[in-house]
């Protein structure tokens, strides 16, 4: 929200810890034991589905709702690079940058998705992923399945729905704004 890369912040500390985990996850995965670090790079990424501040949802949220065709237009430029977990143009280009609007949903979803997808794993609807590196820019769906299988990759398909639930009542207000100014122009 500052502006300030929060993966580039944080993960300097962090890649060297979950690196020392794949050889133990990939080992116990492969044995059809539970994975033993379930606080890995994969389930770092599944708050970042569709970029830092999870926002695949809003970005389909306006590809689906918008009524402005400044947010109509936006969100063709968004959608394909959103998939890909490459949200720089939207981040920049909406701007997300000091925007108040969008301040709550780009903070908590992430921490929301987090907490829903550790308490997943520990009731056990779904595996531990196994926390291997694969490309960040790997669509949902096809990183569950390599990050540990299909359950995986329902959640990251739910985590997307649940992005799309929270940021949606805040892009209506910003369309709105849009719309308005459209129309008085």
């Amino acid at each position: 929200f500052f502006g300030i890369h929060g993966s580039y912040t944080i993960l300097p500390i962090l890649m060297p810890i979950w690196m020392g985990y794949i050889q133990d996850n990939i080992a116990a995965y492969q044995a059809g034991l539970p994975i033993p670090h379930i606080f890995n790079i994969a389930l770092y990424d599944l708050t970042t589905i569709g970029g830092a501040g999870s926002t695949l949802g809003f970005v389909i949220v306006m590809a689906l709702f918008a009524k402005s065709q400044q947010y109509k237009k936006f969100s063709k430029l968004v959608l394909l690079p959103g998939l890909f977990n490459i949200n720089e143009p939207l981040i920049f280009g909406m701007p997300i940058i000091l925007n108040p609007l969008v301040f709550v949903p780009f903070v908590f979803t992430p921490i929301i998705i987090l907490l829903l997808g550790y308490a997943a794993i520990v009731i056990g609807i779904m595996p531990a992923p196994t926390g291997m590196f694969i490309p960040a820019s790997t669509p949902i769906v096809f990183s569950g399945l390599m990050q540990g299988g299909w359950k995986i990759a329902v959640f990251q398909v739910f985590a997307v729905a649940l992005s799309a639930g929270i940021y949606y009542p805040f892009f209506k207000l910003m369309d709105k704004q849009a719309l308005a100014n459209e129309r008085s122009a």
